[in-house]
């Protein structure tokens, strides 16, 4: 019999989507979309009926999955992703500044059973911010869907970036350096693909050169496109936990430019160029190079996704995971139903 399992989320977005199919592998599911206070009776349905429970990201849902948890002695996971145990004050993000809600988030951190963090930076931010015991936390790094890509592509010399565009993400995503370094490259065509969030996109247009371009919203199709059209992909981040916009540009052969911030330098390696600093005018340097680079770069940066941040080995990692978590499933019965799954080695520096 698959062990039952409560998948808890927030909001399904592609990473948190992931999850729960991975999860369906070897687990009977049930999920719940906390959207609000009406929920938390499901929340403590759902924990009694579980043989554990996983959450994405630590927060106001999640503390009713470990309080009913405790109440029914059964195991939690939390995978914290990055503003749960973020502390940013000089551009006012992550639940891990002061308040409340950095007392609420370092209680539930602690009464969960396991906490999985998605990069050795967010490890570290879980560590430092968050006070999680570091016997606890596990690295599993995210997956990226696999895209064929067929037959010979031919690259744009023009620049991509991909984010929601919000007041918040002006600095976290580094889209006003974006728009701002567009000024330096003038002949170079600048695309920014997101929708607006929040009534902040007329702002970014009335500052923005000639040679910006705002999308809007966009299929994953036409998303996809573009990246397979464009040579480079820049993310100018003041913060990120891991880069999934970055990783599925690179699957596409463009070539990151990104800052030597967050998790960035652990998903670029040496597949990339960095800039100098955050400022609009280092950024454009970098582009430059990028774009006067061979297109081999471009396949070095695909190589680096499949080979390190595949959604087989984030599967194998959380199998095991599981195994280790619910610790109650004799030998030949975890074989029976996970199958033989093969191991990967964690950092946790």
């Amino acid at each position: 019999m698959k062990p039952r399992v409560l998948f808890l989320h927030n909001y399904p977005t592609l990473f948190v989507k992931m999850d729960r199919e991975i999860l369906k592998e070897f687990c009977e599911l049930s999920e719940l979309w906390f959207k609000g206070i009406k929920d938390i009776p499901k929340v403590m349905i759902e924990i009694k009926k579980a043989d554990f429970a996983y959450s994405w990201f630590g927060g106001f849902h999640s503390l009713w999955m470990v309080l009913f948890s405790k109440l029914y002695r059964k195991p939690t996971v939390i995978v914290a992703g990055g503003y749960d145990v973020a502390s940013c004050p000089e551009i006012n993000y992550g639940a891990m500044r002061k308040g409340a809600r950095r007392l609420m988030g370092r209680l539930l951190f602690k009464f969960t059973k396991r906490v999985l963090s998605v990069s050795p930076y967010n490890y570290g931010e879980i560590i430092r911010n968050a006070r999680v015991d570091q016997r606890k936390v596990n690295i599993i790094p995210l997956g990226v869907p696999n895209f064929e890509i067929k037959g010979d592509v031919s690259k744009t010399k023009r620049v991509v970036t991909i984010g929601r565009i919000t007041k918040s993400n002006f600095l976290r995503k580094g889209l006003l350096t974006f728009v701002n370094a567009a000024r330096f490259l003038p002949n170079i065509e600048f695309i920014l693909v997101g929708e607006d969030g929040d009534g902040s996109m007329r702002e970014l247009k009335s500052i923005a050169p000639l040679n910006v371009r705002f999308t809007g919203y966009i299929t994953e199709e036409e998303k996809s496109k573009l990246l397979l059209e464009s040579k480079v992909y820049v993310q100018p981040s003041h913060h990120e936990a891991f880069g999934v916009a970055v990783a599925e540009a690179m699957l596409r052969k463009c070539i990151p430019v990104v800052t030597k911030r967050g998790a960035l330098p652990y998903l670029v390696g040496d597949a990339g160029v960095y800039s100098k600093s955050s400022s609009p005018k280092d950024v454009a340097e970098a582009i430059k190079r990028a774009l006067s680079l061979p297109d081999e770069v471009g396949e070095r940066a695909r190589k680096r996704i499949l080979e390190n941040f595949s959604i087989e080995k984030r599967k194998d990692l959380l199998f095991s995971e599981i195994n280790s978590l619910l610790g109650i499933l004799a030998k030949n019965r975890r074989r029976a139903i996970y199958g033989k799954t093969q191991r990967y080695s964690t950092c946790k520096k």
